[in-house]
């Protein structure tokens, strides 16, 4: 212990390591922990984001309003430690910032991209040591005297998605003030990330998840659906989660439809989306059950909203669908679903899952959910600085443990539609064949949302 409190390095990004106090990890943490450890090289839980920049960009106040961030949240002045056989969070009080630039101004537009590609590539592929070091990276790349790429790499030990919304918020609001000569405009945290780890393991909580828990193996009781996908290629002993994507963008006059529909039916964009999944799904395996895993944040309690961190979980949402359905009374299955869903977050998905594979009498090996939906909004990923335009670059995780993941982008007035994939089961053709098909399905709902889900099978098949 005593070498683990020396300073571990003595560069300008580094951690100084001084003695305790130790916290307990969260079980999200723990999960991500376990995994590290299974193999530390592994960069899978490397989240990277990408900001394109065009304007007026002060790098040195970047560099300050990191800083401010870094100091204003524990969590990213964290390093995780074994004490006595059980990981620990250890917080150092101090760390300092080093905004790696890069500058590609001097060279042709074609070698820049190769460069920034390569660039994003190896800051993507670059394991981070959870015992020392900081757990994150700022790189920004200069393309021209007005344009840049700001790439911050976290491991997803201290994020999710709602972390980079809380991050890209602040981020802006403190830039603005220091560019104005103001000071920094955000109140001190009264909670840390910590304080969500011992709630998250304390008797109360426990006891909450236990009864959620009950809430879910009821809700999954009984034969559980198998997806039969039309998959390409044989399922492999330990073939791995090799991915890839494709994507297709849904038009101007066809979002707005959508959109109509959802306010006529008083549903949310996710929950007509999400119907339409699993409209596909049906279309594409003719099994009238549907389990589909989706993202959804714990951050319910008010005094947690603000805090960065892991705090997540995934909900396994059961569908019943049938030929003579209406679509629009599926909304109506698909919205009850998901508001009671939303009421039972609490809960570990890992140990609901083994808990469920043990009451399973065959394929236990197979997976609650074999697909996945995520929603979200374009518009919270990007930043609001004065004399900036900013574009957020997506880049779709390349671990994903299904068949297929299905992400959807809301912009104003369009959809984006991403297919991240397994390479080990889909060819690109039939990935691309599945787009067109969501396409025209979304198509056919946005113009008849009263029509039955076999119309929609017979239309959409020609």
């Amino acid at each position: 212990m005593n070498n683990f409190k020396k300073t571990i390095n003595k560069n300008s990004s580094a951690i100084t390591n001084l003695p305790g106090p130790y916290y307990n990890l969260s079980y999200a943490q723990e999960r991500l922990y376990k995994k590290y450890k299974a193999d530390p090289l592994d960069t899978h839980s490397n989240k990277i984001y990408i900001q394109e920049l065009k304007g007026d960009l002060d790098a040195r106040l970047l560099n300050k309003t990191l800083q401010t961030l870094i100091e204003r949240h524990e969590l990213l002045r964290t390093n995780f430690i074994e004490l006595d056989g059980l990981p620990k969070q250890v917080i150092h009080p101090l760390v300092k910032v080093s905004l790696k630039t890069i500058d590609l101004s001097n060279l042709i537009k074609s070698d820049k991209e190769t460069q920034i590609n390569k660039i994003i590539r190896k800051e993507a592929e670059r394991p981070f040591k959870l015992e020392k070091g900081n757990l994150f990276r700022f790189t920004l790349i200069k393309k021209s005297f007005d344009n840049y790429i700001f790439i911050p790499v976290m491991h997803h030990i201290i994020e999710d998605k709602m972390t980079m919304i809380i991050f890209w918020k602040e981020l802006s609001l403190v830039y603005d003030a220091y560019l104005n000569n103001r000071a920094n405009p955000l109140l001190p945290l009264s909670l840390q990330y910590r304080d969500y780890a011992k709630w998250d393991r304390s008797p109360a909580h426990i006891k909450k998840m236990i009864e959620n828990e009950t809430y879910w193996l009821q809700k999954l009781s009984g034969h559980l659906p198998i997806l039969d996908l039309p998959i390409d290629k044989p399922h492999k002993l330990n073939q791995g989660f090799n991915c890839t994507t494709e994507k297709i963008k849904i038009d101007t006059k066809t979002t707005k439809k959508i959109k109509k529909v959802c306010q006529d039916n008083g549903v949310t964009m996710f929950m007509l989306l999400f119907s339409a999944y699993n409209v596909f799904l049906f279309y594409l395996t003719n099994q009238s059950e549907i389990i589909v895993g989706t993202p959804a944040t714990i951050r319910m309690d008010h005094w947690f909203k603000n805090i960065i961190g892991p705090i997540y979980t995934t909900l396994p949402i059961k569908t019943s669908l049938k030929n003579d359905l209406k679509f629009i009374d599926l909304l109506k299955q698909t919205k009850y679903s998901i508001i009671e869903a939303l009421a039972y977050t609490d809960i570990r998905i890992d140990i609901l899952k083994e808990k469920i594979n043990k009451n399973r009498t065959s394929n236990k090996q197979i997976d609650l959910f074999q697909l996945m939906f995520q929603y979200y909004h374009k518009e919270g990923e990007r930043i609001d600085l004065p004399y900036l335009r900013s574009e957020p670059r997506r880049i779709f995780p390349k671990d994903i443990h299904h068949a297929l993941h299905l992400f959807i982008g809301e912009e104003i007035n369009s959809l984006d539609i991403t297919f991240c994939y397994n390479i080990n089961l889909f060819y690109k053709k039939s990935i691309k064949s599945y787009l067109k098909t969501f396409k025209s399905l979304l198509q056919l709902i946005s113009k008849e949302s009263n029509i039955t889900i076999s119309k929609i099978k017979k239309l959409t098949s020609k």
